[in-house]
């Protein structure tokens, strides 16, 4: 019995962690993706509906555009104004059907879409993953802030932890924060989990098997005592980064009393924090809509809080 709890954990393990998936849509080919997976924020991979910056980060185009750098410039001169752009981060494991939807979401009011994914080894072991994952947003949306002068902060679940790795490094980065702090006009945040639930959210993503997910919550909760140096206390500066928010711009969180994994109680300490920061806040705390799940469950009403907060920033 115990032998065959090892196969089915290592089978679980290694599915998970050693395979990332990327979306099947043209004009993106594997070969493509391939070549983009070990890519640099200065290595980008053109093509006429996206730029794949590297394995973690993929930017959307809401309208196609040219690829070659001479079209492009002829193009943005003919453009009455730029587009708006969303920094999308992702929950675990996402799934791009998924992620699409709230892709055409953003889509159909205008904007560019940059998806930030982060895997569970990246979380997992942080300096060598979700903080050089940060390293590269944070750079990519420096880098872009002449094209995309108004952002928006769109984070999910651990996508919000990967927020806060950025948010780390712009407090190191007084330049660059400076610069962004004028660049980023709303922050938008949904079903938010504090590091104290880590091992139930990452345990709930990788398996729907009850028993493999009691093992690796409590792989997971070891992981995090033992290795406080290596991970826990990076957990704990993204998350106090995150609820200290430099961007002092308008934000909304969004939340369910069902959710057990962001629940709405710990959304509702980072919104009192927030507000005693000056920041303004919009709270929507849906009643019966599960983690990551009130666009699906509530999309007129979602749609509309999403709707309202962006006439607040006059986007």
């Amino acid at each position: 019995m115990r032998q065959l709890t090892y196969q089915l954990i290592k089978r679980h393990v290694n599915h998970v962690f050693n395979t990332t998936t990327y979306p099947r849509l043209t004009p993106i080919s594997a070969a493509i993706v391939n070549k983009a997976y070990k890519s640099s924020v200065s290595t980008p991979i053109k093509s006429v509906d996206r730029l794949v910056v590297n394995k973690n980060m993929t930017l959307r185009y809401c309208h196609p555009m040219p690829v070659s750098d001479e079209t492009a410039d002829n193009a943005k001169k003919a453009s009455d104004g730029r587009r708006p752009l969303v920094v999308f981060f992702a929950w675990m494991l996402a799934k791009d059907q998924h992620i699409e939807k709230y892709r055409n979401l953003y889509f159909k009011r205008g904007f560019d879409v940059l998806t930030v994914k982060t895997s569970p080894l990246e979380l997992i072991f942080p300096t060598r993953g979700s903080q050089k994952v940060a390293e590269n947003v944070m750079n990519f949306m420096h880098e872009k802030r002449s094209d995309y002068p108004s952002v928006v902060v769109h984070a999910f679940s651990v996508g919000a932890y990967q927020f806060g790795e950025v948010l780390v490094h712009l407090q190191r980065n007084g330049t660059v924060l400076a610069d962004l702090a004028h660049t980023v006009k709303g922050v938008i945040v949904d079903s938010v989990a504090d590091m104290n639930v880590i091992p139930v959210g990452l345990s709930r993503a990788v398996t729907k098997n009850s028993a493999l997910r009691a093992v690796f919550k409590a792989m997971i909760s070891t992981h995090m005592k033992l290795f406080y140096s290596i991970a826990t206390k990076h957990y704990a500066a993204s998350s106090e980064a995150y609820k200290n928010n430099v961007f002092r711009c308008p934000s909304l969180i969004i939340c369910s009393k069902r959710d057990i994994v962001g629940n709405a109680e710990d959304n509702r300490k980072v919104m009192d924090r927030w507000r005693e920061n000056n920041i303004e806040v919009q709270w929507k705390c849906f009643e019966n809509s599960t983690h990551v799940g009130h666009l699906h469950k509530y999309p007129e009403e979602y749609k509309h809080e999403i709707d309202s907060f962006l006439k607040k920033i006059n986007l």
